[in-house]
Parts: C-alpha cells; sequence; structure tokens
C-alpha cells in the first residue's frame, strides 16, 4: 500500500448549495438541483429563443459575478476573461484559505481541468461579434496558469482533460507528483459551466434526459442532465498533516483506457473492471471497508448496465454480500457536471463519511430491466443511511473518450464547513459585443430605378437595440436607432445624407417583437424623397415602423452660437434605470449622461454626455450611436413629464452637419417648445435639439422633435363584460346578400334554397372555388369532439380565403351568446373560433346568434361587417343586439382577514396562478391554499402547499382530491398557449390546446362534487381573437359560455400582464398591461363576487380598430405642439477648459477606463497595480495621446504611472516648452514595477 494523501482543503459551490457543508446537506436531504437555464444568461451569450427552448439542467443563475479588483486583473480584462478561469481561481484562493497554508510554502504544483467545449464558446462568441479578446483571457492552459500566477505559486501548472473523467483523473495525477515528491502540496481545481447548453433536441445533446433529470440505474431512465459548479481541493502527504486538519485520505487509485470498442464513445466494461481491480487489489485495501460507492452513473441505459455489470463482475467484490453496500450517484441530485463530475462525487463521499450519512437516491423507484444489480453487493438507497466508522468509499468517473479512473478514499476527522471567506467584492463581468446591428452579414443594399434600400435582418435576443431596450416589460427598438438606419441608406448611391434635411420623421408605430428574427428594409425614391421602414416578423405581413421624406438640406442655425454651458442652470441628479424596470429599462450602454442641468423656468436643458468607455469601440463602428442620439432628443422628458413614459413620435426637421459622430463625449442643448393634452388626454411634449462634439461643433440639430406618452401599465384597468345593446340598422355599411350557404352535414338545405341561396354542406367546402362576396357558415353541434369541431370551422374558413375573394363571412350561431339554460358554450366556442380567424384571413367575420333561418341573414344584411350580434327572442324577433364590452360593478361580499377553509388554485405552477396563490396565502394566514399543476413548481419558497396534478387528467385529479379532502373554492388558470397560425396546426394541436380549458373545468367538478363555486381564469381573447391563437381563443369562448349555463362555473377574463403570465415578455398593442400589485386584489374581488362573468382589462388606444367590441373612443387626433417661433437665449460662457485640473484628471481617468475597463481609480494608485501590464500601456499611450498629442511616449508612463502623475505632467507640458522625448528613462525601475505587479509578458 502506498503513502496516503490527505485532503486538507476544499472548496464547493453547486447551485443550491453553497460551501462544503451546503454541498452535504443538499444531498443528505435529497435535493435535486433542476431549473431552466436563465434568460439572462441566454442573452449574455447572444443565444436566442426563450429559456424553454433549452434543457433544464442543474444552472447557477449568473455565472458573472468577479472581483477583478482582488485578483489583480483589469476590468476590461475580466470582462473578456472567460468564466472557467474566474471561478478555478475563486475557488482554489478559497480553499488554499481553508486548507490553512501558506500558498508559497514548499513546491506547489496546480492540476485543473474544465469543460473546454464550452470554455471555447466565450472566446469564440466573442471574435464572432468583434471582440479581440486577450489571448490570455481564452487560453485553456490560464485556467491552471492564473492560479499559479496569482498565488506565486512555481510547480507544476497543467491541464487536463479527459472528457468527463478530467477533474478524477487530475486528482490521481496530483496524487502521483505528491506520493514521487516532486511537489509538496497539490491544488486540483475543476469547474463546469454552459455558455451555451444547447437547445432541446439538437444532436449536440442527445444523451440528455427530456425531463432533465438523471434516474441513474432506474427502469425509467432515459437521459443524463447538466449541471454547473466548481470543486478544489488542496492536498499533502498525510505524514506532514495533523489528523485534526484532514478531511479524507486518498488511499489508492487507477486509471485504465476503452481501447478499440464499436465507436469511440462506447464504455469497455473489461476496461471497468480492470480500474476497480487494480485500484482495490493493488493497493492491498480490504474491500469489505466499502461502506459506499459513489458511481458514475448518468442516467442513460446503456452506460448504467454497463457500470452495474462492471460492478458485479470486479474480482474485489466478489466476496461482499449481496445488497450490502449502497450505489449513489451525485448526477441524479445536481446533474452532470461533466469534466468536474469526478471531482464532485468525492466531495460528496467525503462528505458522506464524514457525517455519517449516506444520501438517498432521490428519483429511484424501480431497478432497471437488468438483474446485475440484484445479484451484486450494491443496492440503492432509497432513504438516508449511516457508514461504518471508518469505512472506505470507491469513487468511478469513466470519460466519454475512453478513460476510466476509480479512487479510494477514507474519511477524515474533519467535518464539511462553510465556504471560506476571502473578502471578495464581486460585481458583473461579460464581454460586450462589437458590431453594428445595421451593418454586418445579414444587411443588403440596393439601388436601382431610382430607389435605394436597405435591408436588414434583426435577431431580438441578440441585438442591444432592441434587446436592451425594453418597455412595459418587453424589448422595443429604440427610436432613435432610425438614424443609422438613415445613415446607411444613401453610401453607393452617388448621393449623401449631408445632401438632405430628414423631414416629417414619423413613427409610425413600434418595432417590438420576442421572435427568433425580425425583417427591417428601408427604402427611399430618389425623385420624390419619400421613405419608410417597414418590418415583418416570420411570414407575417409587413408593418411600418418609420415613415419619413428627404428634403434638399436648408441651414439650420444652431440654438446657441456656441457650446451650450451650464452657467444660470440648476444641476439634477442623474439617474438612468438599467435593468429591469416595468416603465422602461435599459442596459448601461444608456449611461452616458455625465452631466444633466435645467432652466430655473424649466424651459433648456443641457447634458454632458460620455460615451462609457467599455462602449467607445462600439459606438466608432456606428456613424450615429443611438444612445447619445436617444439622451440628447429624449434626456428632458422625465423633467418635463414625471409620471409618464414619452416615446418618440413625430419629428418636423433633422439636420446631420456631420456624415457621422467623431469623439466619445458630446453635450446637448434641448429647449422645451410646449407640452398639449389632446382631447384623449395623452401628453404631447415638443423640444428642439443640438448636439456639439467635443471640438466646439453643433453636428446634429433637431426641430420640432415631438414625444407622446404611452399609457401607463394597468393604471386604468377596469372589470367589464360583454354586454349587448339595441343596434340601428347601418345602411352606410349595408352588406351584399349572402348568396352561399355553408351547411352542417345532414341539415335539410331547402329552406335556404327556396330563398334563393346556393347550399354547401361543410365537409363539401373544400371542393368549391367560387365563394362570392358574402358567405354565411351556419354551425350545429354534432356531439364530437369540440376541438376537432372548432378545427373543422377553420378548415371551412381556409377553404373559402384560398377559394374565392370573399369579403365578409357571416357565423351563424344560435344559442352562442345567450345566457342561462339556453347557453350553449360549444357553440360559443366555434363561432369565436371563426371570429378570432379573421386576423388571420382576408374577409371580415361577424357572428350573430340567431335563429338559423334566411330572415336572419335578412336581418345581418343590415348591419356592420365586424362584431357580434345577436337576435334576442324575448325582445321580439327583429330586435337585433350588438355587443360591446362595458364597465361593470361587482356585488362583493368581502372575506374577513381571518377567513378559514380550503381553496384549490389549478395551474398555479407558475405565473399569474403561482402569484395568486401566494397572494392568497399571505393575506388569509388562516387559509389552506393548495396550488396544483401539471410541470414542477416554478419558484421555491412557496407560501402555499402544492400537488403535481393535470386539470386534464381525470385519475391525478382523483388522487389530488383524495390527498386535499373537500374544498370550499377552485380558482383555475390552468391554460396553454396556441402553437401559431391557422396554416400550420392540426386537429390535435387544437385538441391539446383546448383541453385545459375545455376538459379541465368538467373534471375539476368531477373530482370536487361538492364544490359549488368554481372559478375559471380565461383571456379576453376568448371574445376578440388573437392572430396564431384560434384555439386559444377557443377555448376561453367555451368557459365564457359555460359560466353563462347553470352550473358551478363562473368565469374571469384577463388582458395581458406586465411581470407574470403568458404574454409579460410580449408587447400588446391592444391591452395595457396589468401590474401584478393591482390585478391580484382585483382577481379577488370577482372571486369574492357573485357574478358569472366578467372581463379585466384596459385598452391602448385604437383598439376599435382591432375589434367593434371594445367600442373604444375616437381616434388620436393628428393636432401638434407649437410650433416653436425664436430660439431661446444663448449661453455666454463656454464649458470647462481641459486645461482645468478637474477636466484633465477626467480626460486621464476616461483613458484609464478606455483601457482597462470602467471602475473606480484611486489617482495614487498605479496602472500596474490596477492590472496594466506591458501590453496594456501601449494602449494607455495611444489613448492619452488622443487627448494630448505629443505629451506622453510608453517610457513615460513607467516613470509616471498614477492618475496624479499623468496629469502633472500634462500641466508641467503645457505650461513649458517641455519636449517629453528628453526624459531620462530608468531602465531597472520599469523593470522592477513590472515584476512586481506580475505585468511582464
Amino acid at each position: 500500500m502506498g503513502m496516503p494523501l490527505a485532503v486538507i482543503g476544499v472548496d464547493v459551490q453547486v447551485p443550491g448549495g453553497e460551501g462544503f457543508a451546503g454541498l452535504t446537506e443538499m444531498l443528505g436531504a435529497g435535493r435535486v438541483n433542476t431549473r431552466s437555464f436563465p434568460q439572462q444568461r441566454l442573452r449574455d451569450s447572444l443565444l436566442t429563443g426563450r429559456p424553454d427552448d433549452y434543457y433544464d439542467g442543474g444552472f447557477f443563475e449568473s455565472i458573472d459575478r468577479f472581483d477583478h479588483r482582488r485578483f489583480r486583473v483589469s476590468s476590461k480584462v475580466a470582462d473578456q476573461m472567460d468564466p472557467f478561469q474566474r471561478w478555478c481561481l475563486s475557488s482554489a484562493v478559497r480553499a488554499v484559505q481553508d486548507a490553512g497554508v501558506a500558498p508559497g510554502d514548499g513546491v506547489v504544483g496546480v492540476y485543473a481541468s474544465c469543460n473546454g467545449f464550452q470554455q471555447a464558446v466565450y472566446g469564440s462568441t466573442q471574435r464572432e461579434n468583434g471582440v479581440s479578446p486577450d489571448l490570455l483571457a481564452v487560453l485553456n492552459s490560464s485556467v491552471a496558469g492564473r492560479i499559479s500566477h496569482f498565488l506565486d505559486l512555481h510547480g507544476p501548472s497543467v491541464m487536463v482533460d479527459t472528457a468527463c473523467s478530467s477533474s478524477l483523473y487530475a486528482l490521481t495525477v496530483a496524487a502521483e507528483e505528491l506520493r514521487a515528491g516532486r511537489v509538496d502540496t497539490a491544488i486540483v481545481s475543476s469547474t463546469n459551466l454552459y455558455l451555451d447548453p444547447g437547445r432541446r433536441g439538437s444532436a449536440a445533446v442527445d444523451v440528455v434526459s427530456p425531463t432533465s433529470q438523471a434516474r441513474a440505474f432506474d427502469r425509467t431512465a432515459d437521459g443524463t442532465s447538466m449541471g454547473e459548479g466548481v470543486v478544489t481541493f488542496v492536498l499533502r502527504r498525510a505524514d506532514d498533516c495533523s489528523p485534526e486538519s484532514v478531511y479524507a485520505q486518498v488511499e489508492a487509485w487507477a486509471v485504465t483506457q476503452d481501447g478499440r470498442t464499436a465507436t469511440m464513445s462506447s464504455p469497455n466494461p473489461a476496461a471497468q473492471v480492470a480500474a476497480l481491480d487494480q485500484a482495490w487489489t493493488g493497493s492491498g485495501l480490504d474491500p469489505a471497508e466499502l461502506g459506499l460507492l459513489v458511481s458514475h452513473g448518468t442516467g442513460t441505459s446503456v452506460g448504467d448496465a454497463i457500470e452495474v455489470e462492471a460492478l458485479r463482475t470486479a474480482s474485489p467484490f466478489a466476496d461482499l454480500q449481496p445488497s450490502s453496500v449502497p450505489l449513489i450517484s451525485v448526477k441524479a441530485h445536481l446533474g452532470h457536471l461533466d469534466s468536474t463530475s469526478g471531482l464532485i462525487s468525492v466531495a460528496a463521499a467525503i462528505g458522506a463519511l464524514n457525517t455519517r450519512r449516506v444520501p438517498s437516491h432521490p428519483a429511484f423507484v424501480t431497478p432497471s430491466d437488468s438483474s446485475e444489480l440484484v445479484e451484486s453487493a450494491f443496492f440503492i438507497p432509497t432513504m438516508t443511511g449511516t457508514p461504518p466508522s471508518g469505512a472506505l468509499a470507491g469513487v468511478s468517473s469513466f470519460g466519454m473518450t475512453g478513460t476510466n479512473v476509480h479512487v479510494v478514499v477514507r474519511g477524515g476527522r474533519r467535518l464539511p464547513g462553510p465556504a471560506a471567506d476571502i473578502g471578495e467584492e464581486p460585481v458583473r463581468h461579460w464581454f460586450t459585443p462589437r458590431r453594428n446591428t445595421f451593418e454586418h452579414s445579414g444587411t443588403s443594399h440596393v439601388h436601382a430605378l431610382g430607389v435605394s434600400s436597405a435591408s436588414h435582418t434583426i435577431t431580438p435576443d441578440r441585438d442591444w437595440e432592441i434587446s436592451e431596450h425594453r418597455v412595459g416589460g418587453a424589448p422595443m427598438m429604440v427610436g432613435t436607432a432610425i438614424h443609422e438606419v438613415l445613415a446607411g441608406l444613401l453610401p453607393g448611391s452617388g448621393s449623401s445624407l449631408l445632401e438632405y434635411d430628414v423631414v416629417d420623421l414619423c413613427m409610425a408605430g413600434p418595432l417590438a417583437s420576442t421572435a427568433a428574427s425580425v425583417d427591417l428594409v428601408a427604402a427611399v425614391e430618389h425623385r420624390t424623397g419619400k421613405g419608410e421602414v417597414r418590418f415583418r416578423v416570420a411570414e407575417s405581413g409587413w408593418q411600418p415602423w418609420v415613415t419619413f421624406t428627404l428634403h434638399p438640406t436648408e441651414w439650420i442655425e444652431p440654438l446657441t452660437a456656441e457650446p451650450p454651458a451650464f452657467d444660470g442652470l440648476v444641476d439634477i441628479p442623474v439617474t438612468t434605470q438599467v435593468g429591469d424596470d416595468e416603465r422602461v429599462a435599459v442596459s448601461e450602454r444608456w449611461a452616458v449622461t455625465r452631466r444633466l442641468a435645467q432652466a430655473p423656468d424649466r424651459s433648456r436643458v443641457v447634458l454632458l454626455l460620455e460615451v462609457p468607455a467599455r462602449f467607445v469601440d462600439e459606438a466608432r463602428d456606428y456613424r450615429f450611436w443611438p444612445p447619445i442620439l436617444d439622451a440628447a432628443l429624449n434626456g428632458s422628458n422625465a423633467l418635463l413629464v414625471p409620471d409618464e413614459v414619452l416615446l418618440p413620435w413625430v419629428t418636423d426637421r433633422v439636420r446631420y452637419h456631420v456624415p457621422a459622430l467623431e469623439g466619445h463625449r458630446f453635450t446637448a442643448n434641448i429647449v422645451h417648445r410646449g407640452t398639449v393634452t389632446d382631447e384623449l388626454g395623452n401628453v404631447i411634449v415638443t423640444v428642439d435639439a443640438d448636439l456639439w462634439n467635443e471640438s466646439g461643433r453643433c453636428v446634429v440639430s433637431v426641430r420640432g422633435h415631438r414625444v407622446k406618452n404611452r399609457p401607463a401599465v394597468g393604471d386604468r384597468c377596469t372589470m367589464q363584460d360583454l354586454m349587448f345593446e339595441t343596434c340601428a340598422p347601418d345602411r352606410a355599411t349595408k352588406s351584399p346578400e349572402a348568396a352561399t350557404i355553408v351547411l352542417p352535414a345532414g341539415t335539410d338545405p331547402a329552406r335556404w334554397q327556396a330563398d334563393g341561396r346556393r347550399t354547401i354542406s361543410a365537409p363539401d367546402a373544400r371542393n368549391v372555388h367560387d365563394w362570392g362576396e358574402h358567405v354565411a357558415l351556419v354551425l350545429a353541434d354534432d356531439g364530437s369532439s369540440l376541438g376537432r369541431q372548432c378545427r373543422a370551422v377553420g378548415d371551412t374558413l381556409l377553404s373559402i380565403h384560398q377559394g374565392s375573394t370573399t369579403e365578409l363571412v357571416t357565423v351563424v350561431a344560435p344559442g352562442a351568446f345567450a345566457t342561462g339554460s339556453a347557453a350553449d358554450a360549444r357553440l360559443t366556442a366555434m363561432a369565436q373560433t371563426a371570429y378570432s380567424l379573421r386576423t388571420e384571413f382576408r374577409f371580415a367575420v361577424r357572428v350573430l346568434d340567431a335563429p338559423a333561418d334566411p330572415r336572419s341573414l335578412r336581418l345581418a344584411e343590415a348591419l356592420g361587417t365586424d362584431g357580434i350580434f345577436r337576435v334576442d327572442p324575448e325582445r321580439g324577433s327583429d330586435v337585433v343586439e350588438t355587443g360591446r364590452l362595458r364597465e361593470v360593478g361587482l356585488a362583493v361580499q368581502p372575506w374577513p382577514q381571518d377567513k378559514t377553509g380550503t381553496v384549490l388554485i389549478a395551474g398555479a405552477s407558475s405565473g399569474i396562478g403561482q402569484a395568486y396563490a401566494n397572494w392568497l396565502a399571505a393575506h388569509y394566514p388562516q387559509l389552506r391554499v393548495i396550488g396544483c399543476g401539471r410541470r414542477q413548481l416554478d419558484a421555491d419558497g412557496s407560501g402555499f402547499e402544492y400537488l403535481r396534478a393535470d386539470v386534464c387528467d381525470p385519475v391525478q385529479l382523483e388522487q389530488l382530491a383524495r390527498m386535499t379532502g373537500p374544498v370550499d373554492l377552485i380558482v383555475s388558470f390552468a391554460g396553454l398557449a396556441a402553437g401559431g397560425l391557422f396554416v400550420t396546426s392540426g386537429p390535435e394541436q387544437f385538441e391539446a390546446c383546448m383541453a385545459p380549458k375545455v376538459q379541465g373545468p368538467h373534471l375539476l367538478a368531477a373530482a370536487y362534487p361538492e364544490c359549488r363555486d368554481i372559478v375559471l381564469m380565461g383571456s379576453v381573447a376568448g371574445y376578440v381573437g388573437a392572430m396564431g391563437q384560434a384555439e386559444y381563443a377557443a377555448g376561453n369562448a367555451y368557459q365564457s359560455g359555460l359560466a353563462q349555463s347553470a352550473g358551478p362555473f363562473r368565469c374571469l377574463n384577463l388582458g395581458g400582464w406586465s411581470e407574470i403570465g403568458m404574454s409579460a415578455d410580449l408587447i400588446d398593442e391592444l391591452f395595457v398591461k396589468t401590474r401584478p400589485e393591482e390585478g391580484l386584489p382585483m382577481v379577488h374581488t370577482f372571486v369574492m363576487s357573485d357574478r358569472p362573468v366578467a372581463s379585466l382589462f384596459d385598452t391602448l388606444a385604437g383598439a376599435d380598430d382591432y375589434s367593434i367590441l371594445f367600442a373604444a373612443p375616437g381616434r388620436v387626433s393628428a393636432a401638434v405642439a407649437p410650433t416653436p417661433s425664436s430660439p431661446a437665449g444663448s449661453p455666454t460662457n463656454p464649458g470647462a477648459s481641459i486645461t482645468d485640473r478637474d477636466g484633465l484628471r477626467s480626460a486621464v481617468l476616461g483613458a484609464w477606463a478606455r483601457v482597462l475597463g470602467e471602475d473606480t481609480y484611486a489617482t495614487d494608485v498605479t496602472f500596474f497595480e490596477y492590472g496594466g501590464d506591458s501590453i496594456s500601456v501601449v494602449q494607455l499611450c495611444d489613448e492619452l495621446s488622443r487627448e494630448f498629442p505629443d505629451l506622453f511616449d510608453v517610457t513615460t508612463l513607467f516613470s509616471c504611472s498614477t492618475v496624479d502623475d499623468q496629469v502633472s505632467w500634462v500641466e508641467q507640458a503645457l505650461q513649458t516648452d517641455h519636449d517629453p522625448a528628453d526624459t531620462a528613462a530608468d531602465i531597472d525601475a520599469i523593470r522592477r514595477l513590472l515584476d512586481s505587479n506580475g505585468g511582464s509578458r
């Protein structure tokens, strides 16, 4: 037996378990760490799509935090440094502190590993997006080298890569070096992180379980799962350590290779057996002491079966009692940590041995079909167990490329503890893409036939102008991006933007989308100067974004004769809303305002603007970088109208005095010309603005720039309901006679034919090619599946759409909007399928709840072509009513605060359902609130009980009812969104989407027959429809119809919500987004009422263009604010001179920030102490030379290396005729400076 090696320092970080103690507690408690990939990390990695598009796994919330100062790395290099280096470095320093050893005590080796594929993504993504990262920041060997460099270690510093077994193999390499005496201390560190987790179903991740859970050795195992973490061990020879300092001893190890197998990734059971035999037999250890085996256990059926076979046939375990040794897999808890999986397994083994607690398998139910496990010495623990005192643990790790490692450890006296505190103050560090969204490979220009055009492909999840500019919680293209689009439109046409002014620039509508890509086309006709910019999402139609006219340029006198000064103005604290905000949120790119001051009478605002240092290179790639223009045009909005979100609307004239902005400092002068409120309550502000560069030149002049408020989120949300009012005939919109009638199969057509109408049976509709201008579709319920019937309605409309130039379809649905016993919810769903599809087909659709006869059609032909109409037999057969969504009151019986009983919230796994369950539990502490859903609960720490149950599964609901007992109230938020346009869907999709709304209510009622109040939460889409959501509209319409009939059901239909729910991240041009803090109490108000049906929403202006049901007020007037008659008075003094010491210091600090990154720099600390080196000092020389030509060279910067020194140098040079070349350089001092600060490369 060889010399044992002691583990004396440990650091572990995994999601949900911080520190060695946190990991051990998490495993002992049986917790499974699985979540969706965080949205912000998708954005950071410039990946498109939503978290649901990617596999779930054991992911950290963020991997971008790092204390660059603590580790003596410049901020800029820290941004470019891959996260694997940062995490291993931090972990290694914590582990060394945990070990309590001096880093320089003897020869110390570093043996590191990481997921090389994922590590390479960080560097390649930077290069693909215009960033040239520091080589050492993305080099694989830097993971180990960075640790040795920081800790000043002089032993081996190596990377190990054997795929999944990398970290365990690194441990054996370190152990061999220690036993051989080549090192005195070994640091073994490994991290696994995901920059690109892979999309669901992609070949790259085809071993991942569809459920994202590794059920190792279980019959239901269907693949592995992904996990993240970092682990570091510090080891010494056991003879050199006191027993109290030792976590564990590494007793033995063995490494084998699979050799040639069927494929390179196919395991070799003989090679695995050999690793087990060599580790145990060769070391002389007694297998009877084995108290735990931590397997490789990935959850793949082939891999698990081969590993069990190897364990069963390995000779060291042949004499052990059957089912005597617990066999666990850490991957069942944490996911597969790839290169780090072996080391995390060792940590788990040590934690189990030292706390005398073997974790249970969290997902084990039934062994796999293979009988080897039952016949072996091993068993899967389904509850925690206690290993014998002094027991050994075996740990296996098998690499995909064939390297098999087995290590044997013995527990020590030291218990797992918390992570060591090394005084870190981490901040966000991530690279900044340098890429002009409007000038890249997806851009093309055409100049032909007197028209110039440019087409762009926008990626909303990646392109910062839209992804990092969010209004109402959803991404929206920043309006000032239009200036960059226009600047790139004319080059190559023989004309220049300098020859024209842009006049009548109008934002026709927001460019807002969360789609994977958006097509954008800008075009201008040279003869007239008329131009427009349009966009489209996927295969939908083109929508206008901006219209404009190019007019031969006319000189515009600047508002002031010189750059504006701050004299006589009142300084205002600068605030930029960086991060998520319910109204407007932007990224750090928008943090451009350095100073803001306003005239006492609020007539004028002056802003000092500067491109943030980390974005200077990016801004140079743009002609008109949008954040600077955004501040220059809109920087006074919040001062003029504090409580409104003002967005660009119309601009009278824009004059570009230069072809592109140069430099990174600007001054904006904004003059207020008036604020008006139109008859609809829209606030309109008009300003004039000039933008000056740091050379004192006016570069852009804007006149008559008007901004208008976007209605605040959820501030007028009201209860409404579909009400029917007497409708007079509308002769002006009288529709032609419906010459063609589509009848349900088996309907007698005689009375229709007698009235001179052509009749077609619905099943034959697909064969008709000439439909006529007006078609009537008569609906009837044939008793079959409602989803298929709704789909059939759509198929008929699709046939009409494809076969003619029909302009109107009247849907006759008797009883669809009746109340009481006459109500027919199934017909409501069918009718609203048709009404929703008006958004996808070329014709108008109106719904008529009336007897299915020619007389009803004749009444309808005197009505408008949009809406829902009803003939009320009780008011006479000639009285037609039209539906309108009107505000209603609620009769409410308030609940006492000490209300008791049981409430079941269905659909509570996420979204509004989860929020309401938490709200209810918080406001009524004595009420038992139970949530259920078909998925795992999205959030931890909910305030209510949660049980898994699908409202569409009667067996699950029956089991749920047995567990909950009787309930007093059910509120169901269950539902699924539709999958897209009708032409891309199928009958199965209709049924699946509608099931929670159609079958769910009845199954809930059957499971809880004693409950007489079941409140169904739906969507206003059930009334007005939505493009690509016909089946969703149908399901919600069914709920509304169901609530109108006798029974326990009531229904509340919701509009879009701002932070939760299906539409939280979507731009909604129809509804005002409801804030949860306002909406949840109103939802509860309805729950406490006795009203059968209501809707909770408010609309934006123009909603009546979408559906007449909204009965919106008149349109927004085109009236504009007053035209300016004369400029405001000009300031008399220019801004501070660059010769001021404060100005000099600011200029020097700006240069430092552009080289080292944004940071707070003490002016008496050297450049090299902040991470500068012999390369970056050359870059600093270049930056300072831009500010102060001919004053600096590299040699000078070594001798004056602080901000104070450099400011003094400039002052001295400005006061004398000093020649920097005369400076004598102390070369020895320069070398000492580099060596002492680790900067020489």
